[in-house]
């Protein structure tokens, strides 16, 4: 089952520094204090971290992600923690 999207693009040239990019890209910074109240929401939402980075390190990720939130407990780390 594919839980994400991909786009293509045929400029070399990196979305953000596209003259239209402040028209569709819009830059958060979430303070650290409060990343992890901020991923539950997006979990709640259905917006987990294997949807964003679609690859088998992220989708293990989620999964005990999903599991650590369905039981309350803390079972691994991430990637990117």
């Amino acid at each position: 089952m594919q839980q994400s999207s991909f786009t293509a693009h045929s400029l070399r040239t990196p979305l953000e520094e596209t003259p239209e990019a402040s028209e569709f890209l819009q830059k958060l910074i979430i303070p650290e204090s409060r990343r992890r109240q901020f991923a539950n929401e997006l979990s709640y939402l259905g917006v987990g971290v294997s949807g964003i980075f679609p690859d088998l390190a992220h989708l293990a990720a989620g999964l005990v992600r999903e599991c650590e939130f369905r039981k309350g407990t803390k079972l691994g780390n991430s990637p990117g923690k």
